[in-house]
């Protein structure tokens, strides 16, 4: 007797075949009331108490779902909190089980940081990343300096850096592999961009990025 209506996903069994207890003959697949298992950060947990209804991304379509249940305990190859969603009816039968799906979340970090172009950044040894900053030496000359950063968060073509920079510094944005630490040049600014005159040479367009220390 089936415990509730569904279809048969897959029979593991033929006619006539001796089986034994509390072995498998069949699959069955509940299409009314589909749910959405999401593993999350166990931090976050918190921000989904149950009976919270959330958009659950299932391909390019937004349904709305709301939280049933938490599992109390860690996935163990994961390291996370996996969250029950149930679909209501009309959504279930919009989807097909197996789908992948995505839940968005909005977080505000209050944490200083600048946001960066990746271009401007450089990976170093043991994980670190740099970026290249404009600075003034004691010669009155500016010069190319590195400085580390750590790398806290990518969105899209921007990354949050927390390190030894100071607001209003000048970091180069892009073209990094055409300058070294300690070269002498000079920052023009222009409608269009910055340019640089590096080792003698005018002309060469670099990009630059003034930075202001985000919220």
């Amino acid at each position: 007797r089936a415990p509730y209506d569904g279809v048969i996903a897959n029979r593991y069994v033929s006619d006539g075949m001796l089986v034994s207890p509390s072995v498998p003959i069949m699959r069955l697949v509940e299409r009314d009331a589909l749910e959405v298992w999401v593993g999350m950060p166990a931090d976050s947990i918190d921000e989904l108490p149950v009976g919270n209804t959330n958009t659950i991304f299932i391909g390019d379509r937004g349904f709305d779902a709301t939280v049933s249940a938490k599992f109390p305990e860690l996935d163990q190859t994961a390291r996370t909190q996996t969250v029950v969603f149930s679909l209501s009816e009309s959504a279930s039968a919009e989807v097909m089980p197996g789908e992948i799906a995505r839940l968005e979340l909005s977080r505000q970090v209050d944490e200083p940081g600048f946001w960066l172009p990746i271009t401007s950044l450089t990976r170093e040894a043991r994980g670190l990343w740099s970026v290249y900053e404009l600075v003034w030496n004691e010669d009155g000359d500016q010069i190319v300096s590195r400085r580390y950063v750590e790398v806290i968060h990518v969105q899209g073509e921007q990354a949050r850096v927390r390190g030894t920079l100071d607001d209003g510094a000048l970091i180069i944005a892009e073209g990094t592999h055409r300058v070294v630490p300690g070269q002498k040049v000079t920052a023009v600014r222009t409608a269009q961009n910055l340019v640089t005159e590096t080792g003698g040479t005018t002309g060469q367009e670099m990009g630059f990025s003034d930075l202001d220390r985000a919220p």
